[in-house]
Formats: structure tokens, sequence, C-alpha cells
């Protein structure tokens, strides 16, 4: 192979500098992934024998169609468990669902990723944690009380897309789902009826948090199709925003309704003996 003028002068084969961009980058990206002609294929060439097998596999799959990766997390949707302290009435405030961050706003990683190859809308099964509470009936209402929330269901949305230089071309919306729920650690030692009462209790409170999934999942359902349906990006990103804001607005409504809240206080009265002097 001829020297070029460099080498004739250093008397030796010049090796690129692996942390430079190929010089044949720009003629390899104009000719496709395969190779173009002739002066291009001898471009590729060289760009192999100077910077390996690796660097040519890298630059070919380069992207041809202007397309973006780009990741949006949305807010975590929080959505507690009604009062269950015995001080507090039954028809007491509850804690409402918020969503944190609270200034819910969504975020743009720095770093694009690939393009997913493919659009959909996956809510995973709810993944699902306790806490303790301990000694009699009338501790654990109080500890469970004492909290500010008795249980509580969390939705973490999560959408990754692909865009063109006008709109959002592929969407790729994950959905995780995360339930939290009391365990009393003295049922053993309490009463029959003690026993009862909790366990009254806790089905109670975990049916009101099957209730926030369940909302969370009509939410969140084909939230890919009602991003993409959008005819550009700034619109489809502000739909993923507003299906957001509506399962958020469906769990608070949820959670002010007061169906449920007698069912998930624990009356701490049942099994005791008040001695009369």
């Amino acid at each position: 192979m001829a020297r070029t003028d460099e080498e004739a002068r250093l008397g030796h084969p010049v090796r690129p500098d692996p942390g430079a961009p190929p010089a044949e980058w720009a003629a390899v990206t104009g000719a496709g992934r395969r190779g173009g002609e002739s002066a291009v294929r001898g471009a590729v060439a060289r760009l192999q024998a100077g910077a390996g097998n690796a660097a040519v596999a890298g630059l070919l799959a380069a992207r041809a169609d202007n397309t973006q990766g780009a990741r949006r997390v949305g807010p975590a949707l929080h959505h507690a468990g009604d009062s269950d302290s015995p001080d507090k009435a039954a028809s007491g405030d509850s804690l409402r669902g918020v969503a944190e961050p609270a200034e819910g706003a969504t975020q743009l990683d720095d770093e694009a990723l690939p393009p997913p190859t493919s659009s959909f809308t996956k809510i995973n099964p709810p993944s699902h944690s306790t806490y303790t509470v301990s000694g009699t009936l009338r501790q654990a209402a109080e500890a469970v009380g004492a909290r500010e929330e008795a249980g509580s269901a969390t939705a973490t949305p999560d959408l990754v897309s692909a865009e063109n230089e006008t709109r959002m071309v592929q969407a790729q919306v994950t959905v995780d789902l995360a339930v939290v729920l009391p365990e009393w650690d003295g049922k053993a030692a309490a009463t029959q009826s003690q026993r009862n009462e909790w366990d009254r209790f806790k089905a109670a409170i975990t049916a009101h948090e099957a209730g926030h999934v369940q909302i969370d999942k009509t939410s969140f359902a084909n939230a890919h199709t009602k991003i993409l349906a959008k005819k550009t990006t700034a619109a489809s990103s502000a739909e993923y925003n507003a299906i957001i804001a509506r399962a958020q607005a469906a769990n608070d409504a949820y959670d002010g309704d007061a169906h449920g809240r007698p069912a998930t206080n624990i009356n701490p009265n049942i099994g005791e003996v008040t001695k009369v002097p």
C-alpha cells in the first residue's frame, strides 16, 4: 500500500488516533448500510484496518432516519390509605394521593436512549410489602393511626420514546405498582374477637388499596396509543402528562368517597375488659 506524504516524512505508517473520529466517517454514513460506491467501499476497508471492525459496525448501526430516543419519568402517584387512628372520626379527612415530586414535572434525560423497537403499554403486577405493629389490639391501632397512612398504593409511570423532527413515532409506557400493608405481630396472643377485628380491618384496607391499583390499571391502559395519536412531540408529551394527571384525579376522588372508611378503622375496644370501681 502506498504511503502518504506524512508517512514518507516520518519513515513509518501513521496509525489513527483511537480517540478521534475516523477520517472516512462522513463518506461511510452518506453511503448507507451497504457501503455505497467503490470509493466508499475502499473507505470502509481502510476504516476497518485502522479502527477495527467494531468501529465500522457501530458506525453502520447509526440512525439514518433522524429519530431521537428520549425517556420521560412521570411523578410517582402515591395513594394513601384511610385514617385508622381510633381518635379520628370515621368520616374525617384521610390522606389524599399526592404526586411526588410535588411539582410533577416530566423529566427528560440528558442522554438520549436508543429508539424502542415497538410501542406498548405494560402495567406490571403490583409488588407487595408490609410494615409491622406490635402489642395489644389497642396499641396496634394507635401505631397504625400514628402513621401517615395505614396502607398505600404507588404507581410510577415511565415513558421511553422515539421522535423524528415533528412527532413522536414510538412509545413504550411501563407502569410499576407497589402496595404497602400492615402486619400485627401480637395477633397470636390476642383473643379470638380481637383477631377477628384485625382480620376485618386488614381485609378492608387491602380492598381499599386494591381499588387504587385497579384505578391505575384503568387510567394507564393503552396509554401509548393515546400518546401516539397526537400530531406533535409536544402534544404527545402533554398527553402523557395528562394521563398521569387524570390517574391522580381518579385516585383522589376514590379517596374522597366515604364508602369504605368506617370499615378501615380499627375498633380498639374489642375484647377489652373495663373494671368498675
